[in-house]
């Protein structure tokens, strides 16, 4: 890492797009890789990404060895306080609640790294369009930033065209969010795994692990 850690933010106007179960097993990769990984969750509504934590600490406490993960709830000036944890800490990774407001604004702004989860379905990738919007109102204050759209919860059966059509949709979006070379799928073992408070790198779905391993290669490359 540089003088400061790595922002990572998983952003999006759309909830129930997966992010945080994302954001999650991104966070067990890079620890697993040795990196001081903070969460910070900027949805003070639901919390997804805090009670996570708090499951995997009780675990941790119960004897499994797992990499510990920290977590902070950032609800006011969530800017200073992202840019101070980068000083300390190898990672920094956002989860940002699924609406336009300050917290998504601010993981704009801030972060080196913005993967967009977006489920392939029209009324997910109609939201995009305003999620550009944002995009192009923000590029000035954070010109060096990497953005991609990251599809997510894809159906497995190979006879379901949505993922295809999806892609052919995000064409329209390649100037400033290029599609992700990753894809997530719609599987238990993601399910499985928040509940218990790991990550799937944890567990012994293998279609699952080489999904997150496919993004956590790209996101690399960024570092």
């Amino acid at each position: 890492m540089s003088e400061r850690g790595i922002i990572i933010a998983f952003a999006g106007q759309k909830g129930g797009s997966g992010k945080s179960t994302i954001a999650e097993n991104i966070a067990v990769g890079l620890a697993l890789q040795g990196a001081d990984t903070l969460f910070v969750d900027c949805d003070v509504d639901q919390q997804t990404a805090s009670k996570w934590v708090s499951r995997r600490n009780d675990a941790i406490e119960e004897g499994k060895k797992l990499k510990q993960i920290h977590i902070t709830l950032q609800a006011d000036n969530i800017k200073q306080g992202v840019l101070d944890a980068a000083k300390r800490y190898d990672a920094v990774i956002m989860d940002v609640a699924g609406r336009d407001g300050r917290a998504l604004r601010t993981a704009l702004i801030v972060a080196d790294v913005i993967y967009i989860p977006i489920r392939p379905s029209q009324h997910d990738l109609e939201t995009l369009d305003h999620v550009c919007e944002i995009l192009s109102d923000t590029e000035d204050l954070n010109p060096k930033r990497t953005v991609r759209t990251l599809l997510t919860m894809c159906p497995t059966h190979a006879l379901v065209s949505e993922r295809a059509d999806a892609e052919e949709f995000l064409v329209n979006f390649k100037k400033h969010m290029p599609l992700s070379s990753a894809m997530i799928s719609d599987r238990k073992a993601y399910r499985d795994a928040a509940l218990a408070g790991e990550g799937v790198l944890e567990g012994n779905n293998l279609k699952a692990q080489d999904e997150i391993k496919s993004l956590l290669k790209e996101l690399m490359k960024y570092v």
